[in-house]
């Protein structure tokens, strides 16, 4: 029995609310930036000791990967958008085939920078910071939705955006898209765990919870 498209909405919605807890996380991360800039002795309200604090993020240099500039901003753009292409989405927009190339393409990027600095943060910084994780909890799911959405809905057909001559379009793809969009939830949720895994394995993370 063939799958029915996702809904929009639903689709839309999602973007939005995880673009918003991204948002908000980037916002309280580059106020507690600020702050340290202004008062560098004082404690951040996101520091709980050693293994959990924004500090210790917010000081190495991989919080500032792009000329410079603190990750944190880059966020608050990025976060801005997907709430923007949410709101479009539900307001009945329809994107051409193009635009859900770059989508591909931006969703993978931030997922491939989320992905990199949650190993950073394991096993390079050795902590983790509060606000980040809410981002990677935004980023995260913007990604498995996100990348699986334009195929499930049949608004981008990979093989025909990149073939070098006409090919009959079939719905192959569409129904990959499908099965892979509603089992997003499934690869969340294997993701984090093998995320909590490390964090345990390096840093202990359930010891010093409980203690």
């Amino acid at each position: 029995m063939q799958q029915s498209k996702p809904s929009s909405l639903i689709f839309g919605l999602w973007m939005i609310v995880l673009g918003a807890l991204g948002w908000i996380a980037s916002l309280e991360l580059t106020l507690a930036r600020f702050q340290s800039l202004e008062f560098p002795d004082q404690q951040l309200g996101c520091d709980f000791g050693i293994l959990v604090n924004c500090s210790d993020s917010l000081a190495a240099w991989q919080g500032r990967v792009f000329f410079d500039i603190p990750n944190t901003l880059f966020g608050l753009a990025g976060f801005a958008v997907i709430i923007v292409i949410g709101a479009a989405i539900i307001a009945g927009a329809k994107f051409a085939p193009w635009f859900w190339g770059f989508w591909l393409v931006g969703v993978t990027a931030q997922f491939a920078l989320t992905a990199w600095f949650q190993y950073q943060s394991i096993f390079v910084i050795g902590s983790l910071c509060p606000w980040c994780i809410a981002m990677w909890f935004a980023s995260v799911p913007i990604f498995f939705i996100g990348i699986s959405y334009p195929f499930a809905a049949g608004v981008f057909k990979w093989r025909k955006a990149f073939a070098t001559k006409p090919i009959e379009v079939t719905d192959e793809e569409s129904s990959l898209g499908r099965l892979i969009y509603r089992n997003s939830w499934l690869l969340l949720i294997v993701y984090v765990l093998i995320f909590f895994l490390l964090a345990q394995m390096r840093l202990e993370i359930l010891s010093y919870i409980f203690i």
